[in-house]
C-alpha cells in the first residue's frame, strides 16, 4: 500500500450534462465542452439546459459581475475544478462580485470570492435576495473562501430570500460597520459549519477597530418576516472589530417590532484567543424565542461580557423568551470581568439551565444585569479541561494549503474543532447536558448519547485501543529510525485528517503519537489508522501510546531495528518507476536492461547528515547503511539510496538494471543486514 495520501475532491452528483468555464475561454464562440469553455459563470448559469446540469470552472481569475437569477428546476451546481483555485473578483464600487437576485434551486462550491482591493469599497461580496416581488430560494453556498470586503458585508441575505444554507465556508475581514454574514428580512435560512475570523494583518490592511458583528440577523425595513434562522456548528474565533460588537447578533437596528424569531444558536466553537475587546459573544436586540444551547465559548475573551448582552436597541420592544441551555463559558485564564449585559427589564422570560461556568477557579463574576450563574438551578461550576487557544494557527489559505497544511476547509474546521473544542479525560462537561434541550448531533455530525454532554462536543470516554504497529509499506512489524510506520487499532481518532506534507505535525486534529514521550510526525489519522514516522532518535526499543484529545491508549513497547527496508506497492504494483521518466514500471511497459530505475520504499534507517525528524530532505541525502539491489540474488550497488525529496519518512533508491536480466526478476532490497521483503519486477529480458 502506497501511504503518500491522495486527496479527492468529491462534487455533488448531478443528472443532467458538465459543462466548462475557463478563463482562456469565450461566451461568444465557445460552446461549454472541455474543447471550447465559456468565459462567464453568468453566461453558462443562462444558457446551461435545466437538466440537473452541473458547470466546472478550471483555475484562473474571473473579474467582473457573476449574476445568476435564473430559477432552475433540478437543482444546478456551480463549482470550482479545484477548491479555492478558481477566483471571482470585482472591483467596481457599484457592483457585487456574486449577485443572486431571485435565483433559485443551484448551489455554488469551491471558490475564492474577494474584492481585490480598497477601490471597491460599496457593494456586498455576496448577495442573495429576492428581486421584482420573486423570493431567491433553495441556494447554497458550500465550501468557498469569501474574505476582504471593503465597507460592506461578505454576505447578505436579505429582501424575501428563503431556503438558504451556507455550509461550509470560510469568512473573513469585512470594513465598515458590517457584518460577514447579514441576515436581513429571510426565512428557513441554515449557516453551519462555517469558520469565521478576522486577520487585517494578513490581507496586508489596518484593522481600525470598527467592523461589525461576524453575524447579524435582523429586519431592517419591515419585511413580511425574518425567523426560522439556524446558525449551528460553526467556529468563531480571532475577534478583530468594534468593541461593541459581537461574534452573533439578533436584532440590531432599533425598529419597533421584534427583528428576529425563532432562531437557533447551537453546537458552535467560540475561541477567545486575540487581545481585542468586543462587547459579548452573543447579543439579542429586539427579538424573541431564541434559543442557544450546547454552544462552547472558551479562551481568553476581552469583553463587555463573557457571556451575552440582552438589551432594547431604539424602539425596539423588549426581548421575549431567550434561551440558554447546555452551554459552556470557559476562562482558563480567570480573569472574566463580567458575565452578562443588560437591564433586567428590556427581556421578558430570559432563562439559564444546565449550563457550565469557569474562571479558572476563581469566583464567577455577580452583579445586576440581566443574568448571572446563580439564576441558573442546576449550573456546573467546574473545570471543563478544554485546551486554551493561546498562540492558535489562524486558517489562512496560502494558495495551495492552509498555514497549517490543510488542504480544506473542513480540515481546517475539524482541526480546531479537536484541539479548543473538544474536553480531556475527567471533564465535568460529561453526561451532565439535559436531553429534552440537547441537539441529537455534536458540531463534528456525530450523534450524541442518553446521557448527553455539556457544550459542543460529545466526548467518546473510550480510549484508543492499538491493535498493531508496522511498516507503513508492506505492514509487516519491522521499523526503522526515520522509517514511515502505521498504527491500526480502534478509536484513534475522531476525524479523518491528513497532513499536506512539508514539516509534519505533531499534533493532527487532536491526534499524537508518543514515541518515548515525545510527539511522532504524522501524516494521516482516521479513527482506525495512523500514519506516522519513527523519529530518528528512536533507540532499539521504544515506548509508544497514542493520545486522542487528552485520551490515552496503553503504553505498547515496540522494538525499532536500525534498518527495515519496505518496498511500497502502487495498486497492486511494485513502486518501481522509471528513473528517467516517472512511469510506473509494468509488464507493458518493463524495466529495460541498462536502464536506471527508481524503488520507492521506506526503512533504510539513519541517513548521512543531520535530518530533523518530520522534516523532508531538500536534497539527496544518503543513507548510512550500505544498500544493494539484489536482481535475481545478483547483487548491484545502487547510484543512489536515501532520502527522497519533499516526503518525510520516503527513501528513494536509483538503481541500473543488469544488461542481462529474465523477463521477471525477483528483486530485493538489503539495507545492513535486514532485507526487504521480495517483489516481482516485468524486465525485458536480455
Amino acid at each position: 500500500m502506497w501511504t503518500v495520501l491522495l486527496w479527492l475532491s468529491l462534487a455533488t452528483a448531478a443528472s443532467g450534462g458538465t459543462y466548462w468555464v475557463a478563463a482562456d475561454g469565450s461566451d461568444s464562440i465557445g460552446d461549454g465542452s472541455t474543447a471550447r469553455p465559456w468565459a462567464t459563470l453568468t453566461h453558462a448559469a443562462a444558457r446551461i439546459p435545466d437538466d440537473g446540469s452541473t458547470v466546472v470552472v478550471r483555475n484562473g481569475v474571473y473579474r467582473g459581475i457573476v449574476r445568476i437569477s435564473r430559477r432552475f428546476r433540478l437543482r444546478a451546481v456551480f463549482r470550482a475544478e479545484n477548491p479555492y483555485r478558481a477566483r471571482l473578483e470585482n472591483a467596481a464600487r457599484d457592483q457585487r462580485v456574486v449577485a443572486i437576485f431571485g435565483g433559485a434551486n443551484f448551489e455554488l462550491s469551491g471558490f475564492e470570492i474577494t474584492r481585490p482591493g480598497p477601490e471597491a469599497d460599496a457593494a456586498v461580496v455576496v448577495q442573495i435576495q429576492g428581486s421584482g416581488g420573486v423570493a431567491a430560494e433553495d441556494v447554497v453556498l458550500r465550501d468557498n473562501i469569501i474574505h476582504d470586503s471593503f465597507n460592506n458585508d461578505l454576505l447578505k441575505i436579505n429582501n424575501v430570500a428563503r431556503r438558504i444554507l451556507v455550509e461550509g465556508n470560510l469568512f473573513f475581514n469585512q470594513q465598515g460597520h458590517d457584518e460577514h454574514i447579514d441576515v436581513n428580512g429571510a426565512t428557513d435560512v441554515t449557516i453551519a459549519d462555517n469558520i469565521f475570523f478576522n486577520d487585517f494583518a494578513g490581507s496586508g490592511r489596518i484593522d481600525g477597530g470598527d467592523t461589525g458583528s461576524y453575524i447579524v440577523i435582523k429586519n431592517s425595513a419591515g419585511l413580511p418576516e425574518n425567523r426560522d434562522i439556524r446558525v449551528q456548528r460553526n467556529v468563531f474565533l480571532n475577534w478583530e472589530g468594534s468593541p461593541g460588537s459581537y461574534f452573533v447578533l439578533v436584532g440590531e437596528d432599533g425598529q419597533p417590532f421584534h427583528e428576529a424569531e425563532h432562531v437557533l444558536i447551537e453546537n458552535n466553537l467560540l475561541l477567545g484567543h486575540s487581545p481585542k475587546r468586543m462587547r459579548a459573544p452573543f447579543g439579542v436586540k429586539g427579538a424573541r424565542d431564541v434559543v442557544f444551547r450546547n454552544n462552547t465559548v472558551v479562551g481568553d475573551l476581552p469583553a463587555g461580557a463573557f457571556a451575552m448582552r440582552l438589551n432594547r436597541e431604539g424602539r425596539n420592544p423588549v426581548n421575549e423568551r431567550i434561551y440558554f441551555f447546555n452551554n459552556v463559558w470557559a476562562d482558563p485564564t480567570g480573569t472574566m470581568e463580567d458575565f452578562s449585559d443588560g437591564d433586567p427589564s428590556e427581556t421578558k422570560g430570559a432563562r439559564l439551565e444546565r449550563n457550565l461556568y469557569w474562571n479558572a477557579g476563581r469566583p464567577l463574576p455577580v452583579d445586576g444585569d440581566v443574568l448571572n450563574h446563580t439564576d441558573d438551578p442546576r449550573a456546573v461550576v467546574a473545570d471543563p479541561r478544554l485546551a486554551s487557544p493561546e498562540g492558535l494557527v489562524l486558517p489562512r489559505w496560502l494558495g495551495e494549503r492552509f498555514r497549517s497544511g490543510s488542504r480544506t476547509i473542513r480540515q481546517e474546521f475539524e482541526r480546531l474543532v479537536m484541539l479548543y473544542g473538544a474536553p480531556g479525560p475527567a471533564s465535568a462537561v460529561i453526561g451532565r447536558a439535559d436531553p429534552e434541550h440537547a441537539p441529537p448531533e455534536d458540531i463534528l455530525g456525530r450523534s450524541r448519547d442518553g446521557a448527553p454532554d455539556l457544550g459542543c462536543f460529545e466526548v467518546d470516554e473510550e480510549p484508543p485501543a492499538l491493535e498493531a504497529v508496522v511498516d507503513g509499506a508492506t505492514f509487516e512489524a519491522a521499523l526503522a529510525p526515520g522509517a514511515q510506520a502505521t498504527i491500526f487499532g480502534r478509536k484513534l481518532s475522531v476525524v479523518t485528517a491528513g497532513a499536506a506534507g512539508g514539516v509534519l505535525p505533531g499534533n493532527l486534529a487532536g491526534v499524537e503519537v508518543l514515541v518515548d514521550g515525545a510527539p511522532a510526525p504524522l501524516w494521516f489519522v482516521s479513527p482506525e489508522q495512523i500514519n506516522f514516522v519513527i523519529p530518528y532518535e528512536a533507540g532499539p526499543q521504544v515506548a509508544l501510546r497514542v493520545r486522542r484529545a487528552g485520551w490515552e491508549s496503553p503504553l505498547l513497547d515496540q522494538p525499532v531495528a536500525p534498518t527495515a527496508p519496505a518496498i511500497y506497492t502502487w495498486g497492486s504494483r511494485p513502486a518501481v518507476t522509471h528513473a528517467d521518466s516517472g512511469r510506473l514500471v509494468t509488464p507493458e511497459d518493463p524495466a529495460r536492461p541498462g536502464a536506471y530505475i527508481s524503488i520507492w520504499l521506506t526503512g533504510l534507517g539513519m541517513v548521512a547528515e543531520p535530518l530533523a525528524t518530520g522534516a523532508p530532505a531538500d536534497r539527496p541525502i544518503a543513507s548510512r547503511a550500505p544498500v544493494l539491489v539484489f536482481f535475481d540474488e545478483v547483487p548491484i550497488e545502487p547510484a543512489y539510496a536515501g532520502a527522497a525529496i519533499g516526503y518525510a519518512g520516503l527513501n528513494q533508491i536509483n538503481v541500473r538494471v543488469p544488461d542481462r536480466i529474465r523477463d521477471v526478476v525477483r528483486l530485493v532490497v538489503e539495507a545492513g543486514t535486514a532485507r526487504s521483503r521480495p517483489v516481482t519486477l516485468p524486465a525485458a529480458g536480455g
